[in-house]
């Protein structure tokens, strides 16, 4: 089974880059595990921060009528469900997202003319997802 040649120009030499699909795969895959792994837990940090920056604006007499027990449990619990939920949400937008892209690249390869009605699509998309929200809000 031969793989189809993608022809991709390079930028930095005049001669496109021959990349095969599992090659481009295995990239995507590559690029998607490091921003995971770079981007949990600054995200992790950065809300971590932001609780502990509410904590420590709140009145004395919260810490008065709340054990520091109640606080580390509070912190800890609050750090483990961002900890284990942040990574996955993300893996989650972005699967979602490469998988919308590639879905759009691929009927836009198949039948070129389904571009002139995508946008509008897009846009009735939006609206549907968008309006029922903001009457919530």
């Amino acid at each position: 089974m031969e793989w189809e040649i993608l022809k991709l120009p390079n930028l930095i030499l005049s001669r496109p880059v021959n990349i095969t699909y599992p090659q481009f795969s295995g990239i995507i895959v590559l690029i998607v595990s490091t921003l995971i792994a770079l981007g949990g837990p600054r995200a992790s940090l950065q809300l971590h921060l932001s609780l502990l920056d509410g904590i420590l604006r709140c009145s004395m007499y919260f810490f008065e009528s709340t054990p520091t027990g109640r606080l580390v449990n509070l912190f800890s619990k609050d750090i483990d469900i961002i900890d284990r939920n942040i990574p996955r949400a993300f893996d989650f937008v972005l699967e979602c997202t490469l998988e919308c892209t590639f879905i759009i690249m691929a009927v836009s390869y198949t039948s070129p003319y389904s571009l002139t009605v995508m946008p509008g699509l897009l846009i009735l998309y939006f609206f549907i997802q968008v309006i029922p929200n903001l009457s919530i809000l």
